[in-house]
């Protein structure tokens, strides 16, 4: 079946990047030295999908300190881009340093002539814990777009800072950890830490230009260059809804969101997401060309809310998460509060 998609293509011609500009107070069980070797890709970033890590143990032997290296690399130790001939890059500290090691070879110099400009997907959460619905969003969008003609160079998980204090929200080390593990599953989506690390939380804005800056130092362009990969949002129909609702966002967020990213929207009602779109005066109808709608034709309500409920009533999750998250949560015990049981 050939999924519908809506693109469209902005009327302009000016580029649409412009210049940019932690845990819980008890011990938790952690992965010694050996463990977190076990779980290192391997060599070849096409092949990461099929390196599957070792099953998570509980073990007595030493942590590795959390100032040693940022969480984001802790697990999986992804080669990173951005500055890495610097020293904060080589600490795992440079603040345009992103995961590099499963973005196409060619990147936008390798696009095919008359290819539109090459997008990177970004798609921030909570993560807690990741879904394999997480995972098929990046296969919607990623499979629209390339049919339009857009390049998709690679993906990223952003699991959000602590600071968000959302209820029953697991530590930021613990959902980059299973973002990591998840990401496994898919030859070219990574997960990154930055935003969890950063000392209070971050609003959108800020993360989609710490991606954006780190590709294009990867590749050796400006980030308003119209060779730069855009960096699109990727969100399912929930987010549009918020953009109308007072108090959640900025009138300047969502401008810089929609005129200098854009949205690709994963959405089961399509029909839904239109009448959003149409309504004037909002920001939603002033930048309709840059909100991409891809169609979810398999109906399904996997949710990480029912998942955490789930885990709580100590009931299987297969095939509601990766096999490795389903390890990883079960050997430190997440998602056992007596209220998610409600």
């Amino acid at each position: 079946m050939r999924l519908k998609a809506s693109i469209f293509t902005p009327s302009n011609t000016r580029t649409a990047l412009l210049p940019f500009r932690a845990h819980s107070p008890s011990p938790v069980p952690t992965l010694s030295l050996a463990a977190a070797k076990s779980l290192q890709p391997q060599a070849g970033g096409a092949d990461l999908q099929t390196s599957y890590a070792k099953p998570l143990v509980r073990t007595q032997a030493p942590a590795i300190p959390f100032r040693r290296a940022p969480f984001r690399n802790r697990i999986l130790g992804h080669q990173r881009g951005g500055f890495l001939g610097s020293a904060e890059a080589q600490n795992g500290r440079s603040m345009h340093s992103v995961p590099v090691d499963k973005l196409s070879a060619g990147g936008p110099e390798g696009k095919s002539p008359g290819a539109r400009q090459p997008v990177a997907l970004l798609s921030c959460g909570s993560f807690n814990p990741p879904t394999v619905m997480h995972l098929r969003m990046f296969d919607l969008a990623r499979h629209a777009l390339q049919e339009m003609g857009h390049p998709v160079v690679g993906g990223y998980m952003s699991p959000v800072n602590d600071a968000y204090k959302k209820a029953n929200l697991a530590s930021g080390e613990h959902r980059v950890a299973m973002a990591q593990l998840a990401a496994q599953q898919l030859p070219y989506v990574m997960a990154d830490g930055w935003e969890a690390e950063q000392p209070k939380y971050q609003r959108t804005v800020p993360v989609l230009r710490h991606f954006s800056e780190g590709l294009a130092a990867h590749y050796g362009h400006q980030p308003e260059s119209v060779d730069a990969v855009r960096v699109m949002l990727l969100a399912g129909a929930d987010l549009l809804e918020t953009f109308l609702e007072p108090g959640i966002w900025s009138e300047e967020d969502q401008e810089t969101i929609l005129r200098d990213f854009g949205v690709v929207c994963i959405t089961r009602v399509t029909t839904a997401v239109e009448d959003l779109l149409s309504r004037p005066g909002t920001s939603l109808s002033r930048y309709r060309q840059n909100i991409h709608i891809v169609h979810e034709p398999i109906t399904n309500d996997i949710s990480a809310t029912k998942i955490r409920r789930e885990l709580a009533l100590e009931h299987p999750v297969r095939f509601l998460v990766p096999d490795q998250v389903a390890a990883y949560i079960q050997s430190h015990l997440l998602y056992r509060s007596p209220e998610l049981k409600k």
